[in-house]
């Protein structure tokens, strides 16, 4: 990819875990450094994989896609999970397929929609994109239980791994029944696999939420629990994660960081969330 064309750097927390065993465990070494972002560079046997809550592209009431474009750009992606994207309703235009148009922007992406609810004439949902070629892609509607909206699961199966996206509810009991929906679904069709399967997305709870206790029970969180992704203008909490699926094959975590600076300050309004990226050797 193309390199970023004036210095930047991003303050990271960098995490060398092992991951993927059955029972979860991991030795995690912390080291706080500053990095330049072509140290994301990779082997083959590398994977960079983001999440992203984009709020829409317009938190701040201007359209951040082509910032979030270039931050991401940086970052040698395999996948991103994107959480909050319109499609096609009056809010962002009629004619605005964003997540189509932020693949286009990364070079001509594959990508997978997962519509949520009917919006304004439109959709409202999620989404994740690849440069790899998607080999199978699944869409489906998770329950809303007590909360106000539905929700849904995306997921991408590559050549050399598997990509689930989500955004949970807000409620203990939806977020109970969207995990047990997704559980499912993954069991049913990759358990066992012989790639590594990753979940990602804003999971609307911290990590001493109930939401979370259940997740680990079938996926590893590879992104370091202690570095808050939101907001931007107060970081407060941790909730958008990248997880690995215990049950398929395993991998190492070379690095993991909240991209907090990602040049200029864009990072800080572009969204809400910042991005949480992870780096994995297979």
């Amino acid at each position: 990819m193309k390199a970023y064309k004036f210095p930047v750097i991003f303050t990271i927390l960098a995490v060398l875990a092992s991951c993927g065993g059955k029972d979860g465990s991991s030795q995690q070494k912390k080291e706080e450094q500053t990095i330049d972002p072509r140290a994301v560079r990779k082997s083959e046997n590398v994977l960079n994989l983001a999440t992203y809550n984009v709020g829409v592209f317009n938190k701040s009431g201007v359209n951040s896609l082509f910032d979030i474009v270039r931050m991401m750009k940086t970052l040698d992606l395999d996948a991103i999970s994107l959480n909050e994207l319109d499609s096609c309703n009056t809010r962002s235009g009629k004619g605005v397929y964003q997540l189509k148009d932020f693949a286009d922007e990364m070079g001509k992406w594959n990508y997978n929609f997962g519509g949520a609810i009917a919006y304004r004439e439109g959709t409202y949902g999620i989404g994740a994109a690849t440069p790899h070629k998607i080999l199978n892609k699944w869409s489906i509607k998770l329950p809303k239980s007590d909360d106000k909206e539905v929700r849904a699961l995306s997921v991408i199966e590559t050549e050399k791994f598997v990509f689930c996206n989500t955004h949970l509810g807000l409620t203990e009991k939806s977020q109970k029944d969207q995990i047990t929906v997704i559980n499912n679904f993954v069991k049913e069709h990759f358990a066992k696999c012989a790639k590594p399967v990753f979940l990602c997305g804003d999971m609307n709870a911290e990590p001493h939420h109930a939401a979370i206790a259940q997740l680990e029970e079938s996926w590893e969180i590879l992104n370091d629990k202690d570095t808050f992704t939101f907001s931007t203008s107060n970081p407060v909490k941790c909730i958008d994660y990248i997880m690995l699926y215990r049950d398929a094959k395993g991998c190492n975590v070379v690095r993991t960081f909240v991209g907090r600076d990602l040049g200029k300050g864009a990072a800080v309004t572009a969204s809400d969330h910042f991005p949480v990226f992870v780096q994995v050797e297979l």
